[in-house]
């Protein structure tokens, strides 16, 4: 992500005014304490207008300055270690905070991530994404370090519906041994957050030279792997702890498997019958 929108803005440096030169340069030498501030307070740093600073970040393909800051945020947070995350939590989140309090602090944030997801671009392209995950021949699910736990639900949820699916949860070797077969007719979906791992950039690069579809699910539109996705899916995820929060993340694929169901019922029906079929009568307690 940060590579993507430095190298935006060194692109677009020589054709820049004093003004906006001064703006790029300020940005990208402070982008840590850039990422906080507003359009009047870099102006002020600066020396020139707050208009021109707006028109900066709109030169950049965003909407204001807050998406921009919003951007270099994300790109801070790339950048940080767990152990630096975790020092970043709200100063009101103390070691005698009442159960009562975290617990709406976190359903607090969740609830802006849902929002901010819904908001988001991403329920305009979750059409697309169930055609063609109903299309594909096998569903090759790829989540790497703490998303291997998506990438297993999602599976478990796909393969119960009837779909074909192989889960890529290691990123060594294993996970080229797991892809050896993704070919034109197949659709590898990717979960990957920041911070973002090459593995997970490499398996996408993969299956597109094999023509395969690919789609990405991911935090921020600027991800580094955004390239490599015919289909990206923005979600939200964040978070008071060290760790992201995946809630939205899980609401959208408990959205994709919905979709699924009303799409192909007559294919969902069949393997819920066959999982039916084996288990015994007496697997669950009464």
């Amino acid at each position: 992500m940060s590579d993507d929108l430095i190298r935006r803005i060194r692109a677009r440096h020589e054709l820049m005014s004093p003004g906006q030169r001064r703006v790029a340069d300020h940005l990208l030498e402070n982008y840590e304490d850039a990422a906080f501030q507003s359009a009047a307070s870099v102006a002020r740093a600066v020396g020139v207008s707050e208009s021109l600073v707006v028109r900066f970040a709109a030169s950049l393909g965003y909407e204001g300055f807050r998406e921009l800051s919003s951007a270099l945020g994300e790109m801070v947070k790339a950048r940080l270690s767990l152990p630096e995350r975790l020092q970043l939590a709200p100063p009101e989140l103390t070691a005698d905070i009442r159960g009562s309090d975290l617990l709406a602090h976190v359903v607090a944030l969740d609830r802006t991530n849902l929002d901010g997801t819904l908001a988001g671009p991403t329920s305009t392209v979750l059409d697309s994404v169930v055609t063609a995950m109903l299309e594909a021949r096998t569903i090759y699910l790829v989540g790497l370090r703490g998303p291997a736990y998506l990438a297993g639900l999602f599976g478990l949820l796909l393969d119960k519906a009837g779909a074909d699916v192989v889960v890529v949860s290691q990123g060594d070797v294993v996970m080229f041994d797991r892809l050896r077969h993704v070919g034109d007719r197949d659709l590898l979906f990717a979960f990957t957050f920041a911070r973002y791992t090459k593995r997970s950039l490499e398996a996408l690069r993969l299956a597109r030279a094999r023509a395969a579809k690919t789609v990405v699910m991911t935090d921020s539109p600027t991800a580094p792997v955004i390239a490599e996705g015919d289909l990206v899916l923005n979600v939200r995820v964040a978070s008071a702890s060290f760790q992201h929060s995946y809630v939205a993340a899980v609401t959208v694929m408990n959205a994709l498997v919905t979709a699924w169901t009303l799409r192909a019922p007559q294919r969902t029906l069949a393997s819920l019958e066959a999982i039916e079929a084996v288990i015994p009568p007496d697997a669950f307690m009464t």
